[in-house]
């Protein structure tokens, strides 16, 4: 327990001085650095996940870029990204499979059904965006008033539309490549794979 309360400090410390850093290669790599000291204590791993969150919050690229060369559990890495966001898990997910070669069927079963879960999603939000435009964002930018109270304005259609392609041709991608999943999984027979 006492060990656990100076980890936790030295990682709180790392994280302010992280939070103060102007310079991206400055800013988290001394605290992850420090997590990855700490993989080989199973007991500080809820540290771990813990500062991590944090990590994707200040720089996500950084993070999974850890999370990808960690000797972490892939099953807790999975929990751990399946809680913080979809966008993220699928990253991972695509990494276990592209890059490491993982052929369990619930890899590839558990990439896939994210992957339409954030194309649902994002769909569902490009028609109810389009379906609320009004004539200044349609003309390309929100009103003076808006400006002025700091109001974002949306995202044209345009760009979410653009993104919602990309994920589509990722998951086409997949589909393609992706021999394991599609012979072991119901879809086989109700699909062209």
């Amino acid at each position: 327990m006492f060990a656990k309360g100076l980890h936790e400090r030295a990682l709180d410390f790392l994280m302010q001085q992280a939070s103060s850093a102007t310079d991206a290669a400055d800013r988290c790599g001394p605290l992850i650095a420090y997590l990855t000291k700490l993989e080989a204590q199973p007991e500080h791993h809820a540290l771990i996940w813990r500062y991590l969150g944090w990590v994707f919050q200040a720089d996500s690229a950084l993070a999974l870029d850890y999370v990808k060369q960690t000797r972490l559990d892939s099953g807790e890495i999975i929990t751990f990204l399946t809680s913080l966001a979809p966008v993220h898990l699928i990253d991972y997910l695509e990494f276990m499979i592209v890059e490491q070669k993982h052929q369990a069927p619930y890899i590839h079963e558990q990439y896939i059904r994210n992957l339409v879960e954030m194309i649902e999603e994002a769909r569902a939000d490009h028609d109810e965006d389009t379906s609320e435009v009004v004539g200044p964002v349609r003309n390309g930018g929100g009103t003076d008033q808006d400006v002025a109270a700091g109001t974002p304005v949306p995202a044209s259609p345009s760009d979410e539309a653009a993104a919602l392609a990309g994920l589509h041709a990722r998951l086409l991608r997949f589909l393609r490549e992706s021999q394991a999943w599609c012979c072991t999984s119901g879809w086989a027979s109700t699909t062209a794979c």
